[in-house]
């Protein structure tokens, strides 16, 4: 089922996943089929207790995404505030042919990264955290993965993995959130933290936003449109969710502490 374009650069088309459609297409199939029957048949069930497995998942995830940063940061010298206001291209990171073949693995292995992700839903369900499975959590990872797909397919350009670089930070400091948050004596500490995680995720989105434009201007951006749109659909969504768990059950609070009618 070969109906897409080739890809950019050929040596993407040789990664597991990536000569064709087809496999994704499965995976999501399979992903969304579990969402729904994983939560009928959990429905009656007594949840299940995972707390080593989850604690080691975020420990491979936290070693994952710190090996990724150390090769873009270091290796390469991704500086992803810089990169906003500079053109840059792949020229400009690559000496040799094996520079070009890890630069370009890199999204490669962030793709992978946020593939395996698909497991927390997996584990929600089986917890019986049905509440955690929201709309923005399906469609954030379903999302993210079709537009690294086509990203990789169709653009690979340095300039855009500064996008991927910039999220990938970002996913360090959640993992390292989620891994310590499963100690209960850690638990009301890190309660106070849950704004903070949730506005670096949004001033995140707005980087990528910002770089995205940057892109479009120096003219290496082939997925423009669709990446603004990616952006504004989770903009709004993370929006809304700061807005009703954290300034508006605020407001909730402060008006019950007065004695005001709440709605």
């Amino acid at each position: 089922m070969k109906f897409l374009p080739p890809a950019k650069y050929p040596m993407v088309e040789s990664w597991l996943f990536f000569g064709s459609p087809t496999p994704m297409l499965i995976i999501f199939t399979i992903y969304l089929l579990s969402v729904i029957i994983g939560s009928k048949i959990m429905k009656n069930r007594k949840p299940l207790k995972l707390h080593s497995l989850i604690r080691v998942y975020n420990l491979l995830q936290i070693a994952g995404c710190t090996y990724f940063s150390y090769i873009a940061h270091f290796k390469f010298g991704y500086n992803a505030l810089k990169s906003t206001w500079r053109c840059e291209t792949n020229d400009m990171y690559i000496d040799t042919y094996d520079d070009l073949v890890q630069v370009f693995s890199l999204s490669w292995m962030f793709f992978w990264l946020r593939l395996i992700e698909l497991l927390e839903t997996i584990f929600f369900i089986l917890r019986k955290k049905q509440k955690q499975v929201s709309v923005l959590h399906v469609y954030h990872h379903i999302s993210t993965l079709v537009f690294l797909y086509l990203g990789s397919r169709y653009s690979a350009e340095v300039m855009d993995i500064y996008c991927v670089v910039i999220n990938n930070d970002v996913h360090i400091l959640m993992y390292i959130y989620y891994f310590l948050s499963s100690f209960k004596a850690l638990q009301a500490w890190l309660l106070k933290l849950k704004p903070v995680m949730t506005t670096i995720q949004i001033i995140q989105l707005i980087l990528i936003f910002g770089q995205c434009v940057a892109e479009e201007v120096c003219g290496t951006c082939h997925l423009f449109h669709l990446g603004m749109f990616q952006i504004t659909v989770l903009l709004m969504f993370f929006g809304n969710f700061y807005y009703q768990n954290y300034m508006k059950m605020k407001a909730r609070k402060i008006d019950a502490r007065m004695g005001l009618k709440i709605d």
